[in-house]
């Protein structure tokens, strides 16, 4: 698999299926689009590329937005990587890039690729003030010979499966319904703590994160530590307190070392149900 992180390198060399999207926190609802592409992609014999943003277009275009991406670029690639495309496009999103037309866009993805087919989730549309949509799309894929492949939203429900349906349950702290939408644990992704203490075997550390990542809600949660990639999970306890610089809080135990990730399994503070004593974890 390629990563290429402009438009001005062709992804791949051969025919190509194409699919667009932001893809934040790669939810069910795309890879509802995602393994549909993917399986036609193989059955055809074409690579297919994916085309993201990073980061996502709503935080260029409103500057302030807090707690918003459901996933850091690098968890984005690995998300989109266990498809197996032949190429990710990675697109720095720029106040420049939305003031494109759609007509650029497409002029720039099709001058760098044999486009075939181009898959888009019924709800996209891109380009300067949202021009592109399936009517404009309908139009290019006749003037340029590729086919045009329009796949409706997943369900998971009568609501359907979204990105906004996941920060908002995760704004109420409400982890467990994050999950059969995202089709995974939520899962932060962490640098080096910006401070440590430890008493009695348990250590606590606290954690800067992007004002712009999405974090649960204030509260204390049961999450499951990893130190790598694949790594065994072990408990940790979480507690978030936004809008303070330091806003993460892991509790663990001494042996376990810093983890590089937390999954986030429920809610342990009292709006839950359940004791926010994180020492109840260990």
């Amino acid at each position: 698999m390629r990563v290429v992180r402009s438009f001005e390198e062709p992804p791949i060399a051969g025919p190509a299926l194409l699919t667009i999207g932001t893809f934040d926190g790669v939810h069910r609802g795309h890879r509802f689009l995602l393994e549909q592409a993917r399986d036609r992609a193989l059955e055809h014999g074409l690579g297919l590329v994916i085309v993201t943003f990073d980061p996502s277009p709503a935080v260029v275009l409103r500057p302030g937005l807090r707690r918003y991406q459901l996933t850091t670029a690098e968890r984005k690639l690995r998300l989109l990587g266990a498809l197996e495309p032949a190429a990710i496009v990675q697109v720095p999103f720029t106040l420049e890039l939305s003031r494109w037309s759609a007509a650029q866009f497409m002029d720039a993805l099709e001058a760098r690729m044999d486009l075939r087919e181009l898959w888009l989730g019924e709800d996209f549309h891109f380009g300067h003030g949202r021009e592109g949509g399936v009517t404009m799309l309908v139009e290019r894929a006749q003037q340029s010979g590729f086919s045009l492949h329009i796949v409706p939203r997943g369900m998971e429900d009568a609501a359907g499966i979204s990105s906004t349906r996941i920060r908002q349950a995760l704004a109420r702290g409400a982890v467990e319904e994050a999950l059969p939408l995202l089709g995974y644990p939520f899962t932060l992704d962490l640098d080096s703590p910006a401070a440590r203490d430890q008493v009695d075997g348990l250590v606590q550390s606290r954690y800067a994160v992007p004002e712009t990542l999405a974090i649960p809600a204030s509260g204390t949660y049961a999450t499951l530590g990893r130190t790598g990639l694949g790594g065994e999970g072990y408990p940790v306890a979480c507690l978030i307190e936004d809008g303070t610089p330091l806003p993460i809080t892991l509790v663990r135990r001494a042996e376990d070392g810093d983890p590089t990730e937390v999954e986030f399994i429920a809610r342990l503070d009292p709006e839950s149900g359940a004791s926010g004593e994180p020492a109840r974890l260990f």
